[in-house]
């Protein structure tokens, strides 16, 4: 700046440029935004408010956009950024605020030289007019009030020197139709010449005018200019001269004379007058009738019978005579009789005072009313003699001035000490000899010493004869605060203009038609036309859009019947001269003058945008979360980015797991169907965009020409991410390749971004445009950025989705082995255990000594030990997979908690514990449920207490709890106590997990798998059960189970049948069908023990042979046998014809060892009607006998 000529004043921070700008008074200030401390912003509008004709250049960065439109708010003139070309810029900036500087004053030199020659034409008017010895009055007829009156015409109107400006002109007038009618012939006729009129001062007393009156223009206003003369005493002297011929003629008092019954026996004419009758119509008639009742009660008995006493009496009332106004009456009631004692007429003279009465009223309330104006006027008046000296002031407002609170001084305080009070008699006293008065501003120094600029306006007051005038009366007004007011008012008027020119908004005025009559440079800008041919030229309308028009014109006029002060806002397309559309928000006002609109019109297509890509990125997070399809996703994203962007042209491809081929699964484009397509990445022959977007890892955006790629690098340059902008031919040379050898047909312009999972590229999503050189833009690249981000999430969650469905699959192939390997171990373990275990049961049943029977014994125990291991096993498994299910059958309580005790009690005794059974005698004979399960349960508890039991009893209880005989419930609760080891508080928690002992070590006493509990646990919920214990270490256990069972009354001759059967039984005929020697002679030898008889079978063919042979009540058939197995045999028996050699409806009952794959609700799924477990036991295949027994009972 020194070297361009300027001289420079520094500061380093806002505070010392506040300071420096107070001291040096400089041309131009220059303010640079970013300032430590007191911020560049605050500093802009502090100076703009010291010196706000000065040129004010705001100096930002970069990125102070915002702070730029704050300063240029706060009274910036211009902005300039920091960086090249800065000087350039502020060169221009320099030029066009010495200008504008420039303009300023000389508009506020022209502006002040017109306000001083209007001021002083409107002061020769004036004074012309003041001095004028003619009462002269001009009043405005739009609203009737006095805009000027001299002070001849004040004096005639009783009112101070401009005191009548502003009163209401009818004010002066007694009858107000005559005011109007006065008013009516000026407007009709344009003058009045000499018309005489009764005006009416404002202490009330009338006088008589003779006025003159024509019509003329006052600033624009319509007013009427008035003169008139006092002809009062004129019209005096007629109204004595008739007074006094009334007078002569009549009297005005009336008279009645009425006897005691308030009858009239005469009235005078002054009384016939009032009630305008004659004496017919009076004489004879009760007051009452004349009168009225309520009239007469009031106003007249009272006092008349108070004069029938002798008594004269004298009262004042308001009253009105039949027909007539209220008026003021003074009464007069003599009494009237032939004899002082004897009273027999009442004499009534009535006069009517009402105008005195009325006119004393005025008096007093004038008096009382000037007193209340003269002390309670805010302003001062004083009352000075000829020198000056007070004689009477209104002491509140005036002690402001001189410092006095009451009268005290009177007389001795003069208003100006020395120079200044010698000033201002020099220049008022003249204007009061020669005109009575004198009207200006001066500045009074009141009691703090403070100058106070004041209007004052003194007046000489009349005196009587000839003297001289000798007494002045003053009013004194602040008018601080009107210039305060106007002069806040100005600076309003320019910091309005200063936002209306400078603000960042497009801001328009309208008028009524819809014109627009004011814009600014910034809508002039955004219309793309000058202000001058804007303004007063462009209607409203026409930067709407034509679908937008019919909605904004309805909300006009909704708005402009609200009124001032509604602001409302709209949102529409704006259409600027040259066609283009945009989206826009303007909010809109009425001027306080109703006649105008104000309108600030926003750029809002960016947000709008914003707005439009949100919603899509919602649709196409939407899509991810719902569509488990990719394809189908693909295809909706596709559809999804079509209607924000040009993506007709548009593919994913993705890498396989090697990495290596890229694969099309979506390709939808004009001139290339790559769909399905695998590309080798590694082909060096080729050039493939998309690989290239993979090998950078951030977008790539490829142009057809080179100056497309400058212009949309300038764009990308605010990109919040960075893109790699290239040209065709450019990315060819880079990679040596030749032009042909591109992958695909060559596009205008190329947009294609990275798929990145966990950040590494899987895949790109590109789209293309044949045409348009300069289709996308960086906002598009951060919208395909953004959907990429989404494409991924659901190409992860897809491979997720396949990892787990892979990992699935083989935990249930791992499963479905396990399950095999269990069932063929079950059944190649039951089947030789079958053989052990029959064997010893059939030796029990032969003669042995007590040393080979305990030999048995033992043996027996030890197989179905290793038996109840094999099942809880197996149990276990099936539980876990799910598929474990309870058999629903009745049975008896008792002699199902019977049988478990049986089972175990020479195990107790071998103990020496007691085992017992306390059982309630409220329990049902019969229930229906898990009977199986339930038993199993028991066996576990009462085998766990067994075991853990070294001395004391163990019992085993059942009692119902519930009993709802209407729904057919019974919840019951089972308990087994034991009086053995107990369990630790901190291993309660582990006992029911399988595979768990309270003492897990390989030395421990007691020897068990660990699943039995674990087992109970789990049953007891499959059942709807709960579990609970109650334990003490080294006392023992309880363990409670509550279960719900049906009730089954009805089946208690079927239980009696089940548990009895053994003893009621015919012998029966079997055959036996079983491949294996030994399991086919231990169930032949069971049978015939059991009594009945029975043939045998090695497999399915042979048992058909036999069936058509023999009659057999049942068949027990093997299920996993060589050639024919078991159910095979069952579906042809079942599908044999009724009356053929072999009954179709044979009772047929499964042996397996398959425990896992032939569970009872299996078998019986296929056609076999009752199931039995290998290994074998008597109890089972009398049990299954029995069943078969009661299945043919009626």
């Amino acid at each position: 700046m020194i070297r361009r000529g300027y001289r420079v004043t520094e500061a380093d921070n806002g505070t010392d440029g506040v300071e420096a700008f107070t001291l040096d008074k400089p041309d131009v200030v220059l303010v640079a935004l970013r300032l430590s401390g007191m911020s560049g912003v605050a500093v802009v509008a502090e100076l703009a408010e010291r010196g706000p004709e000065l040129p004010l250049i705001a100096l930002s960065e970069g990125g102070e956009l915002k702070d730029a439109v704050r300063s240029m708010r706060q009274g910036a003139w211009d902005i300039v950024a920091k960086g090249e070309g800065m000087m350039a810029e502020l060169d221009q900036a320099l030029v066009k605020g010495f200008e504008r500087a420039a303009f300023l004053r000389r508009q506020k030199a022209e502006l002040e030289a017109e306000v001083r020659e209007r001021k002083l034409a409107e002061d020769r008017f004036r004074t012309m007019l003041e001095v004028s010895p003619q009462p002269v009055v001009i009043v405005n007829l739009e609203n009737g009030r006095c805009v000027f009156a001299n002070h001849a015409a004040a004096e005639q109107l009783g009112v101070a020197p401009g005191e009548a400006e502003g009163l209401r002109a009818r004010t002066f007038f007694d009858e107000a139709n005559v005011h109007g009618d006065v008013r009516g012939r000026l407007l009709r006729d344009g003058h009045l010449k000499e018309v005489e009129l009764e005006l009416c001062r404002k202490d009330g007393s009338v006088f008589w005018v003779q006025a003159s009156a024509s019509l003329m223009s006052l600033d624009g206003r319509r007013v009427a200019y008035v003169s008139f003369i006092d002809i009062s005493a004129r019209m005096e002297l007629v109204d004595a001269l008739r007074k006094f011929k009334f007078i002569a003629n009549a009297s005005h008092d009336s008279m009645t004379l009425a006897n005691r019954d308030y009858v009239y026996e005469a009235v005078n004419r002054a009384y016939l007058d009032q009630t305008w009758g004659t004496d017919k119509d009076i004489l004879g008639r009760n007051m009452v009738e004349i009168w009225g009742e309520k009239n007469f009660e009031q106003n007249i008995r009272h006092h008349f019978d108070l004069c029938l006493t002798g008594r004269t009496v004298v009262y004042r009332a308001w009253f009105a005579f039949p027909g007539q106004e209220t008026r003021y009456y003074e009464v007069f009631m003599y009494p009237y009789g032939r004899k002082k004692e004897e009273i027999t007429h009442v004499a009534t003279v009535s006069r009517d005072i009402t105008e005195s009465a009325e006119a004393e009223a005025r008096i007093m309330q004038t008096r009382e009313y000037f007193q209340a104006i003269f002390e309670s006027s805010l302003d001062p008046i004083l009352l000075f003699d000829e020198d000056l000296n007070i004689l009477d002031m209104n002491t509140a407002a005036t002690a402001r001035f001189i410092g006095v609170s009451g009268k005290k001084r009177l007389g001795l305080t003069k208003l100006f000490p020395d120079e200044a009070g010698q000033e201002f008699r020099s220049m008022v006293m003249p204007a009061l000899k020669s005109l009575g008065s004198w009207f200006g501003v001066w500045s009074f120094v009141d009691i703090n010493g403070e100058s106070i600029p004041t209007e004052t306006a003194i007046s000489a007051l009349p005196q009587r004869g000839n003297a001289r005038p000798c007494r002045y009366v003053a009013v004194v007004r602040d008018i601080s605060p009107r210039l305060k007011a106007e002069a806040r008012r100005r600076e309003t008027e320019e910091r309005y203009r200063a936002v209306f020119e400078f603000t960042g908004a497009a801001t328009v005025l309208i008028n009524e038609k819809g014109l627009v009559v004011k814009a600014n440079q910034r809508f002039a800008e955004l219309y793309g036309q000058d202000r001058e041919e804007i303004e007063g030229r462009l209607d409203w309308i026409d930067y709407v859009a034509e679908e937008d028009r019919e909605r904004l014109l309805g909300q006009r006029q909704k708005r402009l019947r609200a009124g001032c002060g509604a602001v409302t806002e709209y949102e529409f397309r704006f259409v600027s001269h040259d066609g283009e559309v945009r989206d826009a928000c303007s909010l809109v006002s009425q001027m306080p003058d109703g006649k105008e609109s104000i309108a600030s019109i926003t750029d809002i297509s960016e947000r709008k945008y914003n707005e439009t890509v949100a919603f899509t990125l919602y649709r196409v997070s939407n899509a991810v979360s719902t569509t488990p399809c990719l394809d189908e996703l693909y295809k909706r994203i596709h559809s999804i980015l079509c209607d924000i962007i040009n993506a007709e042209n548009f593919f994913i491809a993705e890498l396989d797991k090697s990495r290596r081929f890229l694969e099309f699964p979506y390709f939808e484009d004009a001139m290339d169907n790559c769909k399905g397509v695998v590309f080798d990445t590694w082909d060096d022959e080729v050039t493939s965009l998309s690989v290239e977007v993979l090998r950078l890892g951030r977008p790539l955006l490829v142009k057809d020409v080179d100056h497309s790629v400058a212009m949309s690098r300038r764009c990308l340059d605010d990109a919040s991410i960075k893109i790699e902008c290239v040209a065709r031919n450019e990315l060819l040379r880079r990679k040596g390749a030749a032009e042909g050898s591109m992958f695909g047909s060559s596009s205008k312009d190329w947009l294609g971004v990275p798929i990145k999972v966990k950040g590494e590229g899987i895949g790109v999503l590109a789209v293309q445009s044949y045409d348009d050189p300069e289709q996308y833009s960086a906002r598009d690249v951060e919208l395909l950025v953004s959907v990429a981000e989404q494409v991924a999430l659901a190409i992860e969650r897809r491979a997720n989705e396949r990892d787990l469905l892979s990992a699935k699959e083989l935990a249930e192939a791992a499963n479905l082995t396990k399950n095999e390997f269990l069932a063929n171990m079950s059944h190649e373990v039951r089947t030789p255990l079958n053989g052990v275990l029959g064997m010893l049961q059939l030796a029990k049943t032969t003669p042995l000594s007590r040393e080979q029977r305990d030999y048995v014994d033992t043996a027996l125990a030890s197989g179905r030990s290793l038996l109840s291991i094999i099942n809880d096993i197996l149990d276990l498994t099936k539980i876990e997979a799910g598929r474990l299910e309870i058999a629903c059958e009745p049975f008896s309580p008792r002699h199902l908690v019977r049988d478990v005790i049986a089972t175990f009690r020479h195990d107790a005794s071998d103990k020496h514990i007691t085992l017992e059974a306390d059982l309630s005698s409220n329990l049902p004979d019969l229930v229906v449920g898990g009977k199986g399960r339930l038993r199993q349960i028991l066996f576990n508890l009462v085998g766990n207490s067994v075991k853990f039991t070294e001395k004391g009893k163990i019992t085993v209880s059942m009692l119902p709890m519930n009993i709802d005989h209407e729904a057919g419930k019974v919840r019951m609760l089972v308990s087994v106590a034991d009086t053995g080891i107990g369990i630790p508080d901190d291993m309660i928690s582990h006992v029911f997990e399988p595979f768990t002992q309270v003492d897990g070590s390989s030395v421990r006493q007691h020897q068990g798998s660990g699943l039995g509990l674990g087992i109970v646990r789990r049953l007891a919920s499959l059942m709807g059960g709960y579990l609970s214990v109650d334990t003490m270490e080294g006392e023992g256990t309880t363990v409670y189970l509550t279960l719900t069972f049906d009730l089954d009354p009805a089946g208690a001759e079927r239980s009696c049948c089940l548990y009895n059967a053994s003893g009621r039984q015919d012998s029966m005929h079997f055959l036996v069908v079983e491949d294996n020697r030994i399991n086919r002679l231990l169930a032949i030898r069971m049978i015939g023990k059991l009594g009945h008889t029975e043939e045998s079978a090695k497999d399915g063919n042979e048992a058909l042979e036999k069936l058509r042979e023999s009659h057999f009540d049942a068949v027990f058939t093997d299920i996993q046998m060589p050639g024919m197995d078991g159910l095979e045999l069952t579906r042809r028996i079942r599908a044999s014809e009724p009356g053929s050699d072999i009954n179709p409806d044979i009772w047929i009952i499964a042996m397996t060892a398959h425990a896992m794959s032939g569970d009872r609700e299996h078998f019986l799924a296929k056609g076999i009607d009752d199931y039995i477990a290998k290994p074998l036991e008597m109890d089972d295949i009398q049990a299954a006998v029995a069943r078969l027994y009661a299945s043919r009972q009626p």
